[in-house]
């Protein structure tokens, strides 16, 4: 168990991560940060580091994360938001399989820390990136058409 705590690093905010959509991005970055104190205080003491406090911080924000993004999805009639959706769908689904293990106690802080930092790193730049680049497409579009 030693070997895999030790596996557990900071996943760091880069510029490539911005959608161009400034809300959305600020929603990422807190996300990274959410993500990053739990790496710190776990490196710190891995033992006294709360589970719940980290699950509940990330239900809360995903939540309103998830329901701005597809808020403008809407606005933007984006043609893959049910797909997007769906991955969303897919994230809370299995984050809320992890709810009865955190009160439990009987999952250990990497393991639910390793399902928030791969889905930083793979949602964002698989499907955000994509949303961002048809909103800017989008309202680019809407500048030449005088809107």
């Amino acid at each position: 168990m030693r070997a895999k705590m030790k596996k557990i690093e900071y996943y760091v905010w880069q510029d490539v991560c911005r959608t161009g959509i400034q809300s959305i991005d600020e929603d990422h970055e807190r996300f990274f940060a959410i993500y990053n104190v739990f790496v710190r205080l776990f490196a710190d003491d891995p033992a006294g580091v709360e589970t719940h406090h980290l699950y509940r911080a990330v239900v809360s924000y995903v939540q309103l994360h998830f329901h701005a993004e597809e808020v403008l999805m809407d606005q933007y009639c984006y043609p893959e938001r049910e797909a997007h959706c769906k991955e969303h769908h897919r994230f809370s689904q299995t984050w809320e399989k992890y709810e009865a293990l955190v009160v439990q106690g009987t999952i250990e802080v990497y393991e639910l820390m390793g399902v928030l930092r791969d889905w930083l790193k793979h949602h964002i730049p698989e499907h955000d990136l994509r949303f961002g680049h048809y909103v800017l497409l989008e309202n680019d579009k809407a500048k030449k058409r005088g809107e």
